[in-house]
């Protein structure tokens, strides 16, 4: 050394040192194996925003474990690693996505679908290989004691219109008759119904309950129909982020001037909505409900949204990206507990689990209705579009 200029003496020990640092940090995340979890959403056709969200949810999830080291069991780390599948919004989809992940894949957790269609196919599978799951679908058949490897990260219909009903007949009590519109499939019929039999126990009058296939974009010769009944009020049911503002607009276009709500995910963007719907003197006004607050001031929730954005771009309300990352995140905490990846025994921690999430504390409900009480209980809100921007109209819960 020397023979060498002091520069480059400086030089050679930078990299020494510069490697012996890369060496040291690699090592400490080194990993003694994978948690492989998968994704089963719609990431494509007509599903494909509440898709999407579902995986962000999952991957953010994935991100900040990882960021710590990944899952610490029985000495070893693990990085957690998503596999995602498109179902296509479709019950074989699901049931293909399932086939894949537990067979090929060898995943024993998996999140999603959505898709009511699709969660009932592949629980065929799930259920007797114990694949503990977490989705979101709106039917009525998705939770029973049966099927105990199955939670719903967020509310069936069924159950949480019993919450949204009475908040919102107290907000417009001007509404006496309601017209559902919606799609024609499983997350339709279960929403529909939910919501129908708790405004009837309310009094209100239902004057119609129509379904449309998913590829419909002319609603006009239902809404006719429907607009002859003079609603007060109609309710979008399950129809999708690209499908409820073109409802709106023909509505309007036909000369509604009532009311109109819709479930958690209605709409994707509040602008783009706007502008699908034909601009504010359309759009503004419409409600529908969801399980958070963007713009709270929890640390948690704006670390989460920062997050988000600089990863996905823009973040709306939509529930999927808390109520997923939640999932993810109480099930990494039971595994830890446990110190084990068997699914029974972390489900069964999942069932009394402590967790404080985005979407509220982890609470599970639904012992009455289901005979299982697998169904997560979020915080609510009702939300409407005003001038490009989503507001909260009331907290529920």
């Amino acid at each position: 050394m020397k023979n060498f200029p002091k520069s480059r003496r400086k030089l050679s020990l930078t990299i020494c040192l510069a490697t012996v640092l890369f060496l040291g940090f690699t090592t400490s995340l080194s990993y003694g194996g994978e948690w492989k979890i998968g994704t089963i959403s719609p990431l494509t056709g007509p599903g494909t925003f509440w898709g999407s969200t579902i995986l962000h949810g999952v991957e953010l999830a994935a991100d900040d474990l990882n960021a710590k080291g990944g899952l610490l069991v029985g000495g070893e780390k693990y990085k957690v690693v998503v596999n995602p599948c498109d179902d296509k919004y479709s019950g074989k989809g699901g049931s293909d996505c399932a086939n894949r992940l537990v067979f090929t894949e060898g995943v024993k957790y998996i999140y999603g679908s959505n898709a009511s269609a699709s969660v009932l196919a592949y629980q065929a599978i799930t259920t007797p290989n114990k694949i503990l799951t977490f989705c979101d679908g709106y039917s009525e058949e998705i939770l029973s004691p049966e099927k105990s490897y199955t939670f719903q990260v967020y509310g069936i219909p069924l159950i949480t219109a019993r919450d949204e009903v009475p908040a919102f007949l107290k907000l417009f009590p001007q509404v006496k008759q309601i017209a559902f519109i919606g799609p024609n499939d499983a997350s339709g019929w279960g929403t529909s119904k939910g919501y129908i039999t708790e405004f009837k126990k309310h009094g209100i009058t239902i004057l119609s309950d129509d379904f449309y296939e998913r590829t419909v974009k002319d609603f006009y010769p239902s809404l006719t129909k429907i607009l002859a009944k003079k609603p007060d009020l109609i309710h979008t049911s399950a129809s999708a982020p690209g499908t409820v503002p073109l409802i709106v607009k023909q509505a309007r276009e036909l000369g509604y001037k009532g009311l109109f709500l819709g479930i958690q995910g209605a709409l994707a963007f509040p602008d783009e909505f706007t502008k699908a719907a034909g601009g504010p003197q359309n759009a503004n006004g419409y409600m529908y409900v969801n399980v958070w607050d963007i713009n709270s001031q929890d640390p948690k929730i704006k670390e989460f949204v920062g997050k988000y954005q600089k990863k996905y771009g823009k973040l709306t309300y939509v529930f999927n990206p808390p109520c997923f990352y939640d999932a993810v995140m109480v099930s990494a905490k039971a595994i830890e507990k446990l110190q084990t990846f068997d699914t029974t025994k972390v489900r069964d921690a999942v069932e009394t689990m402590q967790h404080d999430g985005l979407s509220g504390p982890w609470k599970l409900r639904g012992k009455a209705e289901f005979g299982i009480a697998h169904q997560r209980d979020t915080a609510s809100f009702i939300v409407k579009v005003e001038n490009d921007k989503e507001v909260i109209v009331k907290q529920i819960k």
